[in-house]
C-alpha cells in the first residue's frame, strides 16, 4: 500500500486498509494466507491492488478470488466452490474495479444498514450520514456537549435512528 511521495494514503489505500483490517480482526484469516493471496494475485492474475478488489473473497478462513467467474483458492489458484462474499466487500461500491465508495462498519456492533459513508467527493472522504454531507464527526460534537438525539436530528432534518446509528460510529 504504497502512499504518494507526500505521505498522504489514497482512497483505494483506505480500501484496503479496512479489508486487511476485516480480514484479519473479524474474519481471523492468517497474515501469511493473505500474503499469499496477495502474492498469487500480483502474479497471476496481474491485479496490482488484491485489497482493493471487488475479486477478492473469504469464507473466513481461506481467501478466493473471483476470476473468469470461477472462484479459485488465492494462495494457489485452486478451483473451489463459491463462497460467502465477505462482508466488507459488500460495503465498498465500485465502479469496474475501482472502489468509489465505503460504508464502514460501526464501531460498535455489526448494522446491516449503510448509515455512514466515505466518499472522496463527499467532504473530501470525512465520515458523512449517507445521503447527506453532514460530518459525523458534527453530528458526535454536538451530542457530546449535550445536545438531545431528537434535537439533533431535527436541526438536520434526518431520523432519530439515523442519528443514533451515527453516533455508533463513534468512540
Amino acid at each position: 500500500m504504497p502512499a504518494d511521495p507526500s505521505g498522504v494514503l489514497s482512497f483505494r489505500n483506505l480500501v484496503e486498509i479496512q479489508v486487511l483490517r476485516a480480514l484479519r480482526a473479524t474474519h481471523g484469516v492468517k497474515l501469511d494466507k493473505i500474503r499469499q493471496a496477495i502474492a498469487f494475485m500480483r502474479k497471476t492474475l496481474e491485479v496490482e491492488h488484491p485489497l482493493a478488489s471487488s475479486r477478492m473473497l473469504t469464507d473466513g478462513k481461506d481467501l478466493f478470488v473471483n476470476f473468469l467467474e470461477v472462484i479459485m483458492q488465492a494462495d494457489d489458484g485452486q478451483l473451489v466452490l463459491k463462497r460467502v462474499v465477505v462482508e466488507h466487500l459488500e460495503r465498498v461500491e465500485w465502479e469496474g474495479d475501482e472502489p468509489v465508495r465505503l460504508y464502514p462498519f460501526p464501531r460498535r456492533g455489526r448494522q446491516s444498514k449503510r448509515r455512514v459513508v466515505l466518499d472522496p467527493l463527499v467532504r473530501w472522504g470525512r465520515p458523512v450520514l449517507a445521503g447527506t454531507a453532514i460530518p459525523i464527526d458534527d453530528i458526535a460534537e454536538r451530542a457530546a456537549a449535550g445536545e438531545s438525539v431528537s434535537s439533533i436530528a431535527k436541526d438536520y432534518g434526518r431520523s432519530i435512528p439515523e442519528i443514533r446509528s451515527a453516533l455508533s460510529y463513534t468512540v
